[in-house]
């Protein structure tokens, strides 16, 4: 009855045939921003470079490229997001996922989006009306400068983003000259 499954950096071949043969029902997700800040950024907190090495940091990342590089070349369902508020993977970052996803796990930056967007309004049981753009389903949008679609970098810095719509409700707009 499980319906969404985090890290699983671990996973070996039986364990990625069984996700396999669950498709269509499990969601998967790997929470890489934490290993990748505790590995590269969390040194201002005592965790070096060599000490997330000592703990296994380093070889968990590792594992977690391997496995969900797998796993989309099996086309499971992967989720962008996870393991945010630390100090070291502070809310407000996640966006960095989006790069994480392309970088380290072979994905399109337009696979990555579809990740963050479609796939994960299907998780949320909102499938068929969020995730995309179209006629009934919610107005939640973000107008981005450039296209993100090629490089998901851009949606790392707040300054591209100039309009933010919730449930057909303006509550940021860079294009409004008027404030």
């Amino acid at each position: 009855g499980v319906e969404i499954l985090y890290h699983l950096e671990y996973a070996d071949e039986e364990c990625l045939d069984l996700l396999e043969a669950a498709r269509n029902r499990i969601y998967l997700a790997p929470a890489i921003g934490l290993l990748h800040n505790l590995i590269y950024e969390a040194e201002p907190w005592g965790i070096t470079y060599q000490k997330a090495e000592d703990t296994g940091v380093v070889n968990q990342f590792e594992c977690a490229q391997a496995v969900f590089v797998a796993l989309r070349k099996r086309s499971l369902r992967v989720l962008v997001g996870g393991d945010y508020g630390f100090p070291w993977t502070p809310h407000g970052t996640n966006a960095r996922d989006l790069e994480h996803f392309v970088r380290f796990f072979g994905y399109s930056d337009s696979e990555a989006l579809v990740a963050a967007t479609r796939t994960g309004a299907a998780a949320m049981m909102l499938e068929g009306q969020a995730g995309e753009i179209a006629k009934g389903f919610l107005a939640d949008l973000l107008v981005v400068a450039g296209a993100p679609q090629d490089n998901v970098r851009l949606l790392q810095v707040p300054g591209n983003i100039k309009l933010v719509m919730k449930d057909g409700r303006i509550y940021k707009n860079l294009f409004d000259t008027r404030h």
